[in-house]
């Protein structure tokens, strides 16, 4: 459960300095204080006051939640990497769909939904060859998996006579919506990438999960 140990990695290392009386009156200045030494060793900070609000102390609940949101959204791009990563060294075809903005449900109901937690296990069983749902491409939206085996539309315009049916529907899918697609080749076993309707072949893990980071603007 990668969520609850970022959850748990962050809560023990939670500081709670005591303050007077006379401290506390000006709790602000001394929370300030506190985050500028903390900032100044490299160590994020949230500052939330114990008794009472503050604007500080706001700032410091919505941070925390923020950084908490962004580990449990990239512990799902992990996953996703990982298993385009096996599925690769496996040479397991799959077609994976990432939505940003538009969720893409006219597409989501021609598969199979299912509204599944992001698992490498999850994603790897789906695209197995003998998996009733490998066919087609899986949409993953708001870190659940939505849906496998979903029809996507091809693209119209000339490609490369090697680019494959999902090839095909990666672009398109990526000319008509904001989404990221990911496909794994079962005949190359190489991993690829498109975005606005632009192929990006032969990706290594570590540029797949890098440019997920940055096109999901994490």
């Amino acid at each position: 459960m990668p969520e609850l140990s970022s959850f748990l990695g962050i809560v023990s290392r939670i500081m709670i300095p005591k303050v007077t009386k006379a401290e506390y009156e000006k709790v602000n200045d001394v929370m300030f204080e506190q985050r500028l030494t903390l900032l100044k060793k490299k160590k994020n900070a949230y500052v939330f006051p114990a008794g009472g609000s503050t604007t500080l102390g706001i700032w410091g609940y919505i941070n925390f939640i923020n950084e908490l949101k962004k580990q449990v959204d990239l512990s799902k791009i992990n996953s996703i990497v990982a298993a385009c990563m096996k599925m690769a060294e496996t040479n397991e075809g799959a077609l994976i769909v990432v939505t940003r903005q538009n969720e893409l449900l006219q597409y989501v109901s021609t598969g199979q939904e299912m509204n599944a937690t992001i698992s490498a296990q999850l994603i790897e069983s789906i695209f197995f060859k003998n998996s009733p749902l490998h066919d087609g491409a899986m949409i993953i939206s708001h870190n659940s998996i939505k849906a496998a085996a979903c029809i996507l539309p091809v693209t119209k315009k000339k490609v490369d006579s090697n680019v494959g049916l999902r090839h095909r529907a990666a672009i398109g899918i990526t000319e008509v919506s904001d989404a990221i697609a990911i496909i794994v080749s079962e005949e190359t076993g190489t991993i690829s990438y498109c975005l606005k309707g632009e192929l990006e072949f032969d990706l290594q893990p570590r540029d797949l999960q890098e440019k997920l980071i940055a096109d999901m603007e994490l």
